[in-house]
């Protein structure tokens, strides 16, 4: 298989897989139906609107935490595999074979990516729902405006 069509394959696994963790995460916080206000509803909206706020951005605060962490835990991993390479591998490797060869075939670190990745997704997911709710605020305040001034 040439080249270029298996990192297609991969790039589509990928978004499939990013696919699935947005819609659990859409299923579980359900962000459009959040953010649509009407003239009916927005004295809700706007008073639940700061809570909302506030609470997704701990939210994304907590995912970039959990980001870190498994980041750090990655670097450790990698470590740990470089030096079984380098040290403990029945052949002799030169680092630059190691890094550009072995860790990333190394099944440890494509699974630590694989884990990375999703949790990148997550905090993006996050950073959006945030932004989402920030950019509410602004509609609901225009809307009323143009209320207030017949539009």
């Amino acid at each position: 298989m040439p080249k270029n069509e298996k990192e297609k394959k991969e790039t589509k696994e990928e978004r499939n897989e990013r696919e699935e963790v947005i819609a659990e995460l859409l299923q579980e916080h359900p962000i459009t139906e959040m953010t649509k206000f009407s003239e009916i509803d927005i004295q809700d909206k706007l008073q639940e609107n700061a809570f909302l706020i506030v609470k997704y951005s701990e939210l994304l605060y907590k995912e970039k935490d959990h980001y870190s962490r498994i980041l750090a835990l990655k670097d450790k991993i990698v470590a740990e595999r470089y030096d079984y390479y380098r040290f403990n591998f029945a052949k002799e490797l030169r680092p630059a074979e190691i890094e550009k060869y072995y860790l990333l075939k190394d099944s440890k670190v494509i699974q630590m990516n694989k884990i990375l990745r999703r949790q990148q997704w997550r905090m993006e997911f996050f950073e959006i729902a945030v932004k989402a709710f920030n950019g509410m605020g602004w509609n609901m305040k225009s809307y009323l405006q143009s209320l207030r001034e017949g539009i």
